[in-house]
């Protein structure tokens, strides 16, 4: 009898645990809590089977984002940043989320490649680099007050640069963010938005890198099968010339999509940003440089 009363005294009405939700205690009706959006009704099945499914329903969530953001990212170029501000983000991923996986994509590619786009080796710096005189000045010095061989240096300051190229890539989204709040600084609008475009552009940017690296990489073999002078590949310009002209087609949809202003004067502003991208990559470099150089 003592139990019985026990038990229906510190039992909770069936409307009380569906208004209140279970992770926050708010109140709210509905089955998901107006708070933090925490399913009130889930069932406390712990089967197998009952946590494959809650597994299953994560991940297709997850993948219809991914496989939507990817497609309004490359077929649609603009889109995501305003359908962003427009307010509709439930449908895709968060803007960060997908520079993520787009990093991840591009270095992942690049480890099988012969090239090191963003992620320089010290020989780059120090021969191939408009500031490489002054590069080799520093590298010498610091190998000389070191006492150590420059074979040895340059091992540690490759796997170095390497490491941090995977994280410091994120420095090409506010330099990109800054040119664009030059370029429209007439128009009011606000430094997250520049932001928001930048991070959807180098989204798409290291996809496209990706691609290059790839068909660079296929072309290399054929024309191997067929001459060992392979002089005409070692233009950088020339490898770059086609991936800026993309650039360029890219830019010109997305800025027009984005920021509205008339043909002509998106055109020229996306020249601007084309050669500031160069600019930017550089600049990137550079600071990529100095990263490693004082952590080595």
């Amino acid at each position: 009898m003592n139990l019985r009363r026990g038990t229906t005294k510190t039992a909770a009405p069936a409307e009380d645990l569906a208004a209140r939700c279970p992770s926050c205690g708010h109140s709210s009706t509905g089955r998901f809590c107006s708070a933090c959006g925490e399913d009130k009704c889930r069932s406390k099945n712990y089967s197998l089977f009952g946590h494959l499914g809650e597994t299953f329903k994560v991940i297709t969530n997850i993948e219809s984002g991914f496989f939507r953001s990817f497609r309004a990212l490359i077929a649609r170029p603009g889109l995501l940043t305003a359908e962003y501000f427009a307010g509709r983000r439930k449908p895709f991923l968060k803007p960060l989320q997908l520079f993520l996986f787009c990093n991840i994509i591009f270095f992942f590619v690049q480890s099988y490649t012969s090239f090191n786009t963003l992620s320089t080796p010290l020989y780059v710096h120090t021969h191939l680099m408009p500031y490489s005189d002054y590069a080799r000045g520093k590298v010498n010095r610091a190998i000389l007050a070191k006492g150590t061989t420059f074979a040895e240096y340059q091992a540690r300051f490759n796997s170095t640069i390497e490491t941090q190229s995977k994280t410091l890539v994120v420095l090409l989204i506010p330099m990109l963010a800054l040119l664009l709040q030059v370029l429209y600084w007439r128009a009011g609008r606000y430094f997250v938005e520049h932001l928001v475009f930048s991070i959807h552009f180098f989204s798409c940017f290291l996809l496209l890198l990706s691609a290059n690296l790839l068909l660079t990489t296929a072309i290399v073999g054929v024309a191997r099968r067929f001459t060992t002078n392979l002089a005409i590949l070692d233009n950088d310009l020339l490898l770059t010339m086609p991936l800026l002209l993309i650039c360029l087609t890219y830019l010109l949809v997305a800025v027009r999509r984005v920021y509205k202003q008339g043909w002509v004067l998106t055109v020229l502003k996306c020249l601007i940003l084309t050669c500031g991208i160069m600019f930017i990559v550089q600049l990137y470099r550079f600071c990529l440089f100095f990263t490693a150089f004082y952590s080595v």
